[in-house]
This record gives C-alpha cells, structure tokens and sequence, in this order.
C-alpha cells in the first residue's frame, strides 16, 4: 500500500465518523425536542385543565339565623315566637326550574318529624327571616298544618334538624298541602342538585 493510498484511506474513515456523529447530534436533538412537546409543564394549556378547576361548585344552602352545626337559636322554636329562618343557597346548578325545601328532625322519639315543606322557590331568590315566601307552595308539616313549624324536641339531648335545599328541573306534580315523602317521590327523576344545613336544638 503506498503512502498516498493510506492517506486517503484515514480520510475516509474520518468523514464517516463524522457523519454518524452529526447523525446521533440530530437524533438526539429530535428526542429532546418531542419530549419537550409531550412534558407535563405543558399539559392543559388546550385548557382541559382549567375546565376541571373551575367545575362548578355544588349547591349550597345557608342561613342568616345560624351556621351549620350550630344551635338554632330560640326565637325559632316553640320557646319562641317560633319564627321561621331565613335561607339562602349558591352555585344553583344550570337549569334548575326552582327550590324545594325539606326540613325534619331524624332525632325525633317516633322517627324523623317534619318541620317545612316548600317548593316553588324562585332560584335567584331566598327566604327573609320571619317572611313567608312569595310564589311558593307549602306542604304539610308534621303536625299537619302548613308552614313552618319550629323545634320542639322533648327534653333529653339535642335534636339535629336538617335543612335541605333541593335544586329541580322543574316543579314537582303534587297538591298544595302534600307532604314530604310526597314531594320527594315527585322530584326523585328532576332532581339537579341537593344540599342540607344542619342546626341543633335542645330543651331541658
């Protein structure tokens, strides 16, 4: 082999190394580009993320006479003037016709004991402490009036009175003056959304 035959020869040899070099630099190149696209950091910026984060809340009653959890106070029971409370609610799911409202006691000696029953509740709208709602229908309570009928368990440890809100697609087929298990069977197929607050009461 002469000596201009070996030169040659090591040029070839260095060209094809260098070729595969800026092979596997493109190569690599490439992976971190595409896995740079597909990174985490990256995901939900389509908004997928977003949307799931800002789902609307679920519905949610309150009061103006007391928190969840906490005693009713008096005015709002038999040792009081019996006033009826005042009810609010958020985040009303789309579509909702109107409000039903649901208040017994699962505390009561005989079994749960019916305090209000109200539909036809204006969405947009609540219940003012002490006055009866307008365009709205009442059920019986538990003593078979209408209306509300405020706490008076018999003496021996707090009773918990649920106040439900019940979100419907539309007002349920019953008669003025039905009763709860009425109205619940009427609205089992519209309902949208359902919250409970929850007050105490006691008697010594």
């Amino acid at each position: 082999m002469t000596r201009k035959t070996l030169l040659l020869l090591i040029a070839a040899v260095a060209l094809t190394a260098a070729s595969c070099s800026s092979d596997d630099s493109e190569t690599t190149t490439s992976t971190t580009a595409s896995s740079a696209e597909s990174s985490p950091s990256d995901e939900g910026t389509d908004g997928s993320e977003m949307d799931e984060s800002n789902e609307m809340a679920e519905l949610a009653v309150s009061s103006t006479a007391f928190s969840d959890g906490a005693a009713i106070p008096p005015e709002f029971t038999c040792d009081g003037a019996g006033t009826q409370p005042g009810l609010t609610w958020d985040h009303v799911p789309e579509g909702t016709e109107e409000i039903v409202v649901i208040v017994d006691d699962p505390d009561a000696p005989g079994g749960s004991f019916v305090h209000w029953v109200l539909w036809g509740l204006d969405p947009d709208e609540s219940i003012e402490e002490g006055v009866e709602p307008t365009n709205a229908t009442n059920g019986v309570n538990g003593i078979g009036q209408p209306g509300w009928f405020g706490p008076c368990p018999p003496p021996g440890g707090p009773h918990n009175y649920e106040f439900q809100a019940i979100a419907v697609s539309e007002s349920p087929d019953v008669a003025e003056g039905a009763g709860a298990d009425e109205v619940r069977a009427a609205i089992a197929d519209t309902t949208l959304g359902e919250s409970a607050l929850v007050g105490t009461y006691e008697r010594f």
